[in-house]
């Protein structure tokens, strides 16, 4: 009876098998099912079995109809509606969920669907060496972005910014190597778990990571010694320690007694754990005095 069974089971099968195919249903091979199919040399091969546990095996591949968004060719029992279908268009498989596509698989790449209209496609190059990208545990903070470490580890990082003034008046002194300004007083330093700015006599700014930075100074001078014409307020920067160049530069152009500001804004490439300070040199012959309030401060964004 039940070799009865199972031949009635395979009757579709025998009906559409060829004039070479033959089949055969062994009963003693761990009660297999099996489907054989001989080529034109007389060779017989499984082309279809199902064990005693319900494992299938095909030589040649299942081939099913193409199915749409609502009724995919391969779908659940308890779910009918969702599942894998081909599309309409050639070379094209899609996901659908509860009758609506939500990913389809291009030779271009991976469509996102977009929950009313569009997609959005995530594709690789032609050529590519193997990466891996592994993303952050959880949602980061508003303004932040993707950064990667370099070891393909994501994480969140809000932009580093860093902005002070001079609070205190400090005092200039003529010629020599300049003096290092003291922005004193914070406004905001933010992007990082510590603040990057050392205060005092030897004020720096410490990139925390490797980054492009816009750095934005302005120096505004008190008119407390009088310029002759040809002397000069220089702003230059240091970077380690060491004079980079000059980034902005004030000349007398005659006998002066009065207020100036000098600004300097540029884009500065640091690796981590490189720190900058901004010198100021002037050649008036006495002391001048670096205005306090906001009239003298830095500005240092992180800008990739």
């Amino acid at each position: 009876m039940k070799k009865l069974l199972t031949l009635i089971a395979l009757l579709p099968i025998l009906l559409a098998a060829g004039a070479n195919d033959r089949v055969i249903v062994p009963k003693k091979d761990g009660g297999a099912v099996v489907i054989q199919s001989t080529t034109s040399g007389g060779v017989a091969t499984d082309s279809f079995s199902m064990s005693s546990t319900g494992k299938i095996s095909l030589l040649n591949g299942l081939v099913l109809n193409n199915g749409t968004s609502s009724a995919p060719s391969l779908s659940f029992s308890g779910d009918p509606n969702s599942g894998i279908y081909h599309t309409s268009t050639a070379d094209e498989i899609a996901i659908s969920a509860g009758g609506t596509a939500t990913v389809v698989f291009k030779s271009s790449g991976m469509a996102l669907q977009g929950y009313t209209t569009g997609e959005l496609t995530i594709g690789a190059p032609a050529s590519i060496t193997s990466y891996t990208l592994q993303l952050p545990p959880a949602q980061g903070a508003d303004n932040s972005t993707l950064v990667n470490g370099g070891s393909g580890t994501l994480s969140w990082e809000a932009p580093i910014i860093a902005i002070y003034k001079v609070a205190v008046t400090q005092s200039i002194e003529n010629g020599g190597s300049g003096e290092i300004i003291q922005f004193d007083t914070l406004i905001q330093d933010s992007g990082h778990t510590s603040n990057t700015v050392t205060t005092g006599s030897s004020w720096k700014f410490t990139a925390p990571r490797t980054a492009v930075y816009q750095v934005s100074v302005n120096a505004y001078t008190d008119a407390t010694t009088a310029f002759d014409a040809g002397e000069q307020v220089q702003l230059i920067l240091k970077k380690d320690g060491s004079d980079v160049g000059m980034m902005a530069k004030w000349i007398a152009y005659g006998n002066i007694n009065q207020s100036n500001s000098i600004s300097a804004n540029f884009a500065l490439p640091l690796t981590s754990g490189q720190y900058i300070s901004i010198v100021m040199y002037q050649s008036s012959g006495g002391a001048i005095a670096l205005a306090n309030g906001e009239y003298s401060r830095i500005s240092i964004v992180e800008v990739r």
